[in-house]
């Protein structure tokens, strides 16, 4: 199946940004493809499926060649329902020789029925960090992100981080509502200071 950048079983969550599908097996492995190449637009004769996905027809170019690299994180909960259900909460430190996170908090919490972070990444805009958070119900949700850093300033904006709308930050922590089945994109400035 397609993921969003994670994939979580039995407890383990695998953060895998930018890598295109995973699989949980019935025996619990979890894998990711790291590479998804092909030699033919469709073939006529495979046997996994009865009619072609489409002309039959070889597709030069469409290898992937050369050195690939990717970066694969590891996160462990005893309970796998807080993952799947309220979103998991990543810890890291921002790079540089003075860690900008507050002693023993995480990066960022989120709350909220149905809420998972789907992407942490920088701004394509200047200073500053992108979360992406997805509803995966059938029902809108009050999200509550709480920053585990000094952050000045919040904003909701479209995919393309444009068209910033200011949030409330209140001792770095926001609401915001996400639609059901909904992608919300929160721009985060990190104080200088």
């Amino acid at each position: 199946f397609c993921h969003h950048g994670q994939v979580s079983a039995n407890g383990l969550t695998i953060v895998a940004p930018g890598l295109p599908e995973g699989e949980v097996r019935p025996d619990g492995d979890v894998l990711l493809t790291l590479v998804r190449s092909v030699g033919w637009l469709s073939r006529n004769d495979l046997a996994s499926r009865p009619i072609p996905a489409g002309p039959e027809m070889v597709a030069p170019g469409a290898q992937t060649l050369g050195v690939f690299g990717t970066e694969i994180f590891l996160t462990v909960d005893d309970d796998a329902e807080k993952i799947r259900h309220a979103g998991a909460a990543l810890r890291g430190v921002l790079g540089g020789p003075d860690p900008l996170l507050y002693s023993g908090r995480s990066m960022l919490e989120l709350e909220g029925d149905g809420l998972v972070i789907s992407a942490l990444k920088p701004s394509e805009h200047g200073e500053g960090i992108v979360v992406r958070v997805l509803n995966v119900t059938t029902k809108a949700s009050i999200g509550r992100l709480r920053v585990g850093f000094d952050c000045e300033t919040a904003s909701l904006c479209r995919l393309d981080e444009t068209n910033p709308s200011p949030l409330e930050l209140i001792a770095n922590e926001l609401e915001f509502n996400a639609p059901a089945h909904g992608l919300v994109t929160i721009a985060l400035r990190p104080s200088d200071g």
